[in-house]
């Protein structure tokens, strides 16, 4: 019974803790490899699985408040990592943060597509290929007709994806050698609300069995 206790005392502070940052929303993403510069396949293979994830501050600004059809959310990717097959990169370590766009029938123009999209972008670090290192990471999802958002705001649940014509993630390495995955599935890393309900569960049965009503 102590045991039970202690554990859901501990829960019950990383719940407390993660109320406090409640702000950062993190979303997990699943896919496959589906194109791999010439030289690479040693490293990273067509079909390899991709599975990876990122966070973002849901609070962020819009730093162009006066575009109604897009938002640009620069710094609000908090942390984030992905796996190539085998192949591993993540956040780079000097803490520049990555950015978040968010469109809603945009007008083509030289930084923005035709319709909705969302795309992170960040610096990333890895491992050399062929002496080249990673230069850029970018999430992309895109619509051509415009209806997949309503507005330009930060999305608090993932996008979905059978609206988005085009889902990638893309590996951007020097010289522009770029690894593609498809974006199979995205989901939101659930808040601990479901474990601290069963943990409340457990110390009441558990409680019941101390005093033989169990």
């Amino acid at each position: 019974m102590k045991i039970i206790l202690a554990a859901c005392g501990l829960l019950l502070g990383l719940v407390y803790a993660s109320d406090i940052e409640a702000e950062t929303i993190l979303y997990q993403f699943r896919g496959t490899v589906t194109s791999v510069p010439a030289g690479y396949e040693s490293t990273i293979s067509s079909g390899d699985a991709v599975a990876g994830q990122f966070s973002f501050d849901s609070t962020a600004a819009d730093t162009l408040p006066g575009d109604h059809t897009t938002g640009n959310y620069i710094g609000s990717v908090i942390d984030w990592s992905a796996q190539f097959g085998d192949y591993t990169t993540a956040q780079h370590p000097n803490r520049i943060l990555g950015d978040v766009i968010v469109q809603n029938n945009a007008s083509p123009t030289v930084w923005t597509l035709d319709g909705d999209y969302f795309g992170v972008a960040a610096l990333p670090t890895g491992a050399a290929i062929q002496g080249v290192e990673p230069t850029l990471f970018s999430l992309q999802l895109f619509d051509a007709t415009g209806s997949a958002f309503s507005d330009i705001a930060l999305p608090l649940s993932p996008p979905n994806l059978a609206a988005f014509s085009l889902r990638e993630a893309w590996l951007v390495f020097d010289h522009g050698n770029t690894v593609k995955a498809s974006i199979d599935s995205m989901s939101i890393v659930p808040e601990p609300a479901a474990s601290l309900f069963t943990c409340v569960i457990v110390i009441a049965v558990a409680g019941r069995r101390h005093i033989g009503l169990v």
